[in-house]
């Protein structure tokens, strides 16, 4: 049959498997050469800015290790702070005129000699130049100092009345000004902080206050800086240690306090401003500490004079030598005196009021101390016996103002007249103030 025939089917062979088909690929598109210029640029800038990180950290690493070098020295007395700064200022200038050389082979201390181009060059620098000026050099001190009586007139100061207490509002955040062209006074901005017991001095024509105690009775480490032109108070790095009744100084248009109380003793640190107004500067330390000192600044050296420490109203007076960077003894005043006024005026320097340990009744008498002589003399007493008040050179003079006495919180304001050797009275302030700082700014 036909199925018979039919012969048996066979298997097919296996094929061999295709081989995989590889996906095709298209080259990657080439980047045009400015893009490419680009990427590199960019790789570039990636591997400065890695470099200048580095860099900036070491930088700032090493700043604060010469700043706590310097600070190490200073302490020790090894470097004296006035020396080091008049150093640097000569490697600075010299390197400056070394890339701008000028025609004029003059100086600034051969110009200062000559009165005429001195007063000029103080008209045009501006009042707040005079003081830093004279106290830069023993040459520029001779050359300005002769003069200084006739800077008032191109100058006229003004007096600010700052902070404090009184007996009904306590602390006191208010100011005020006495303009000596229309003897009034006048408010002006108050602090942004109340204080008491604060310190206040005028440097490079700015009002600084520091320090004090607050309305809620804690002792302040704030500093406020007052910029007459605009009329705004600023805030300023703290001080490394807070203080009340401590003392102020301005010196070559830097800024010293010293002494006080930081709340629970009374201290011998004394700071400074760094010329930036960034931080502050650890100098020597008093020779004793105290605290309601009186302090003025005569010929460049800071006078600190009475105060209490160790449990008692001193007596006792030294002076910062900038340059050689140590506090030297004074002779004692007559008197004991906490919380007097001080502030320096044709030569001298005058220390009122203040008390000996009869709380109320505040003192009269006042003193003034002749550094050729190293003598204290006896003076006119005050119209009005005071303590915690606070004085200011002005109008050729010495100034005293505020304080208190047996009825409180005073007002009233005296300058002596050296012509006479007597106090008269001038415009009373606008509030009664005790324990509160006062400056003097000239134009």
């Amino acid at each position: 049959s036909f199925g018979e025939c039919t012969p048996p089917l066979r298997p097919c062979p296996a094929r061999a498997p295709l081989p995989a088909m590889k996906p095709r690929t298209h080259p990657a598109p080439m980047k045009p050469p400015r893009a490419q210029a680009l990427e590199q640029l960019r790789t570039l800038v990636r591997s400065q800015q890695a470099q200048i990180a580095v860099l900036s950290r070491r930088h700032s690493q090493l700043r604060e290790e010469g700043e706590a070098l310097r600070e190490c020295l200073e302490a020790s007395g090894a470097l004296a702070p006035v020396r080091f700064l008049a150093s640097l200022h000569r490697r600075r200038f010299a390197e400056v005129t070394k890339r701008h050389p000028g025609p004029w082979p003059g100086s600034l201390d051969a110009v200062m000699q000559i009165r005429e181009l001195a007063l000029a060059a103080a008209a045009h620098a501006g009042g707040a130049s005079v003081t830093p000026l004279a106290a830069a050099s023993r040459a520029l001190r001779g050359g300005v100092g002769s003069m200084l009586s006739e800077f008032p007139a191109l100058f006229p100061s003004q007096v600010y009345a700052i902070g404090g207490a009184d007996e009904t509002v306590g602390t006191l955040s208010s100011a005020e000004r006495f303009d000596s062209a229309s003897c009034v006074w006048e408010p002006v901005a108050p602090l942004l902080v109340p204080r008491e017991s604060c310190a206040a001095v005028a440097a490079s024509g700015m009002i600084y206050v520091l320090g004090g105690v607050s309305g809620d009775a804690h002792c302040l480490a704030s500093v406020e800086r007052f910029e007459p032109s605009t009329g705004v108070w600023e805030q300023l790095p703290s001080m490394r240690c807070a203080r009340s009744a401590a003392a102020a100084v301005s010196v070559a248009g830097q800024v010293y306090v010293i002494g006080g109380r930081d709340g629970f003793m009374s201290l011998d640190s004394v700071e400074r401003l760094d010329a930036g107004g960034r931080g502050w500067e650890v100098l020597p330390p008093l020779r004793s500490a105290r605290f309601g000192a009186a302090a003025a600044v005569l010929g460049g050296l800071a006078y600190v004079l009475g105060g209490k420490g160790g449990g008692r109203v001193l007596d006792t007076a030294e002076r910062l030598d900038l340059e050689a960077g140590f506090w030297e003894s004074l002779p004692s005043l007559y008197a004991r005196r906490y919380r007097a006024a001080a502030a320096a005026a044709h030569g001298r320097v005058y220390v009122a009021g203040g008390c000996d340990g009869s709380w109320q009744t505040g003192l009269r008498s006042v003193e003034r101390f002749d550094p050729e002589t190293r003598a204290w003399s006896i003076l006119a007493p005050l119209q009005v016996p005071r303590w915690g008040a606070a004085a200011v050179p002005a109008g050729g003079s010495v100034c005293v103002l505020g304080g208190r006495n047996s009825s409180g919180a005073l007002a009233a304001v005296e300058r002596f007249d050296p012509a006479t050797g007597t106090w008269e009275p001038l415009p009373s302030l606008q509030t009664p103030r005790k324990f509160c700082g006062a400056a003097t700014c000239r134009g």
